[in-house]
């Protein structure tokens, strides 16, 4: 980011640093978890999924609607290829030589896709689809699972992409998330949960036209009071009784996020900077405001034992 400035040279620099450096990133937060990456590449003009297995990768231009999901996604349509990749995995054999090349097919590991459900949950998102997609649409489909009628996150899995840990075979969960409206000319909006569990969050509008950052979402911040750390501690204790809150935080939440995406459609048509500010701020306060209101509600401990054990070791590493 801080040495592209298109979408083309972000592609290029990425295959670079691929090919000369490799990854090698621990992505886990208290374990070892090693792995190759997909990137999503997007500015005004255009859009590319570039996905990698050591040094080789390759590229698809994304032309309408594209997720992707902790898996290899390109299969036989990709745009440019690692020009060694095909003879490589051919070599393996990975893949017949008779057949269409499959990067996705040829470059998988077989267990692992198959453990985090990638493709389920790329195509959850990808089936949420529709002609008018607007950031209403987007915090929907970032709050969905892969069940969501009488959902409860001790049943949660890796198919949801809004994810909840829940034991075994679902150790981890969404840690925060975010929408990006990217417009041509005028400023873009950044819209973020500022907590993990999305489907118990709120998203609050930010905006790159300043360098003010709130202290509440700034890490030299992060004490008792700071947002994520607030949310996330209310949302640990009240997914037990993952119904009643939810039903809770959404009917206190919708009127706050329909509000702000009308406040933020009329400042950014006035080109209204300090306006912008000004609603990232008050969003922020409104959301702090919710969060104390849910604060104060008790809740059953409903879930199963099981889970509330998984929890409770979750909890200590936590504090």
């Amino acid at each position: 980011l801080e040495s592209c400035d298109t979408a083309q040279k972000a592609l290029d620099k990425l295959i670079e640093l691929n090919e000369n450096y490799g990854q090698d990133a621990n992505g886990g937060f208290k374990s070892k978890f090693y792995y190759h990456n997909s990137f999503l590449i997007v500015d005004v003009k255009e859009a590319f999924v570039l996905e990698t297995a050591g040094e080789f990768w390759a590229v698809e231009k994304v032309k309408t609607y594209r997720a992707i999901s902790n898996g290899l996604s390109i299969t036989t349509q990709y745009d440019d290829i690692h020009p060694k990749a095909i003879q490589f995995a051919q070599d393996k054999p990975w893949i017949n030589k008779d057949e269409e090349f499959n990067f996705s097919k040829a470059f998988s590991a077989f267990w692992m896709p198959k453990l985090a459900k990638c493709q389920l949950r790329k195509g959850l998102v990808e089936s949420q689809k529709k002609q008018k997609f607007s950031v209403l649409d987007a915090f929907k489909t970032l709050r969905s699972h892969d069940v969501e009628n009488n959902f409860l996150p001790q049943n949660g899995t890796t198919a949801s992409v809004c994810m909840h840990a829940s034991g075994l075979f679902c150790p981890q969960q969404t840690t925060a998330s975010m929408v990006v409206e990217i417009r041509k000319q005028q400023a873009s909006t950044i819209w973020l949960s500022g907590a993990p569990m999305p489907c118990m969050s709120i998203y609050t509008p930010f905006y790159l036209n300043s360098s003010d950052i709130p202290k509440a979402f700034g890490t030299q911040y992060f004490q008792e009071q700071a947002h994520w750390k607030s949310w996330n501690e209310w949302q640990r204790r009240a997914m037990h009784d993952y119904t009643k809150a939810h039903l809770q935080v959404d009917s206190l939440r919708t009127e706050l996020e329909i509000s702000c995406v009308n406040l933020d459609r009329d400042a950014i048509h006035k080109n209204d900077s300090n306006r912008m500010l000004q609603i990232n701020e008050q969003a922020i306060q409104a959301s702090d405001k919710i969060l104390q209101t849910l604060s104060e509600n008790s809740y059953e401990k409903n879930s199963s034992l099981l889970f509330r054990l998984f929890w409770k070791k979750q909890n200590l590493s936590f504090q």
